[in-house]
């Protein structure tokens, strides 16, 4: 029997980036530093949320308070 999966607040979405900033990436995972290109992205966008961008904390807040409202 086949387990379910576990929902997840998690989306796919398709990113391109420069060449120099995949493989900076990969040494970060070669290093093990990062367990993986997409973990190491995601640890990027959520830095620049919580430290860099007081206009993506204010998109940030809405947004949780529209998905509390959803719970």
């Amino acid at each position: 029997m086949q387990e379910k999966k576990k929902k997840s607040n998690m989306r796919l979405i398709t990113v391109y980036l420069p060449r120099p900033y995949i493989e900076l990436l990969d040494k970060l995972k070669e290093m093990k530093y990062i367990p993986s290109r997409a973990e190491g992205i995601r640890v990027a966008v959520r830095d620049f949320i919580d430290n860099d961008s007081s206009f993506a904390k204010l998109l940030y807040k809405k947004l949780e308070s529209k998905l509390e409202g959803q719970v």
